[in-house]
């Protein structure tokens, strides 16, 4: 049986790891995505405006 911490660092990896793929798609694409710091309630990731359309395309194209 799983532990509560054990279940919040699982799911604390699972959080880093999808943000860094997000990044790296990004970068992939370039497209400057940025983390943000701090619990910022605006998310945990940063990019240019005029890249969102671009951003979400290729993240629906390696999520599908």
């Amino acid at each position: 049986m799983m532990e509560d911490e054990d279940k919040m660092i699982a799911k604390l990896v699972e959080h880093r790891d999808i943000k860094l793929m997000v990044k790296e798609i990004g970068l992939l694409h370039d497209i400057k995505v940025e983390s943000t710091v701090g619990n910022d309630s605006n998310g945990d990731f940063m990019y240019p405006k005029e890249s969102e359309k671009k951003l979400i395309g290729v993240l629906d194209k390696y999520l599908k």
